[in-house]
């Protein structure tokens, strides 16, 4: 009797034991399926989300920055409706597609996109994709860059409007490209407003080193069916960029429509099928030092203060098929023709 007894308490207790560790694992794959969710491929933000969520359809996030973490590399963040989605910091390689809606980003007093892999494992290696967006620096000395592209393999901001950042103390740029090897691609979107005021100042700056900083690789940018205008100058490109114009208006700027300079390295800038324009105290485009060419197809020149300025070697190519007429003080002359193939 007492064999059977002790029989029957062990296997009572073998059936405890079983049954906590069924438990356990039950606990423990319910902890960890919110982990596993945690990094979606597609995540979503709404005007009435909260950031607590999952960022699901059902149960979306509120902004942008809430949304990142939630989202995997190589994923889409969309938006289910109009809404300020607050500005952003982007580490990874991400797609924010808002296409349909009216998403806003109000960045007062600082910078709306932030895209900079450097702190990561790989620099220099994201791909990130900005479209349908508005991002608004609230105007005069109050927003710093409307995108910052500090590092990264590629960005492209498609059918995006980026104005009022204007804060002429710190440079303000519609878009600020740094040093490394990156590439913007810049389609169907508006940059105005930006860098009213300042010398630094700028629709799009690509590769402009900071002061005493090294020349560190070519910036390569291609801006195609947009318009940059009413700022200070439209593009600066840099000794270390390259940049196309294809079917773009550059127009209604202060000093300078486009601003080139190679001072010793490299600075291109081929327009064709555009506009530069309506900057009635300066000039329209401005190339100076050697091994800066700017390459004219197609393109209008026309009601700035000088049309074409060629300095310290600078120079300015055209197909012979360009209209370089009707600016006020001077229309200027290429310096040779460009290319045909």
């Amino acid at each position: 009797m007492t064999q059977v007894i002790g029989r029957l308490r062990f296997v009572a207790s073998v059936r405890v034991a079983l049954a906590l560790a069924v438990g356990a694992i039950a606990l423990a794959a319910s902890l960890s399926t919110p982990m596993a969710q945690a990094q979606a491929t597609r995540t979503w933000v709404s005007g009435v989300g909260d950031d607590v969520n999952p960022c699901s359809r059902t149960a979306p996030c509120k902004t942008f920055a809430g949304a990142i973490s939630k989202t995997a590399a190589g994923g889409e963040i969309n938006c289910l409706d109009p809404g300020g989605y607050g500005a952003v910091t982007i580490t990874k390689s991400m797609t924010i597609d808002c296409t349909g809606t009216f998403a806003s980003i109000l960045a007062s007093g600082t910078t709306g996109v932030n895209v900079n892999d450097s702190a990561t494992g790989t620099p220099n290696t994201i791909i990130v994709q900005l479209k349908g967006l508005s991002i608004n620096g609230s105007g005069t000395t109050l927003g710093i860059n409307g995108i910052n592209f500090v590092s990264g393999a590629q960005l492209v901001v498609e059918n995006t409007l980026i104005t009022d950042f204007s804060n002429a103390g710190i440079n303000a740029r519609g878009v600020n490209v740094s040093l490394v090897y990156h590439q913007l691609e810049v389609i169907n979107s508006t940059i105005m407003r930006n860098g009213v005021g300042g010398s630094g100042t700028a629709g799009i700056i690509l590769g402009v080193p900071a002061p005493g900083a090294p020349v560190a690789g070519v910036v390569r940018a291609s801006i195609i069916d947009s318009v940059i205008s009413h700022g200070n100058v439209g593009i600066r490109v840099s000794p270390t960029a390259v940049a196309v114009l294809e079917r773009t208006s550059i127009e209604s700027n202060v000093s300078y429509g486009a601003v080139v300079a190679g001072g010793g390295g490299i600075a291109h800038l081929n327009a064709s099928n555009s506009n530069i324009s309506a900057s009635i105290a300066g000039t329209g485009i401005y190339s100076d030092g050697g091994g800066t060419i700017v390459r004219l197809y197609a393109t209008t020149v026309t009601g700035n203060a000088i049309g074409l300025t060629s300095v310290n070697g600078g120079q300015i190519l055209s197909a012979g098929n360009n209209f370089i007429q009707g600016n006020f003080t001077a229309n200027g002359s290429p310096t040779g023709p460009a290319p045909q193939s």
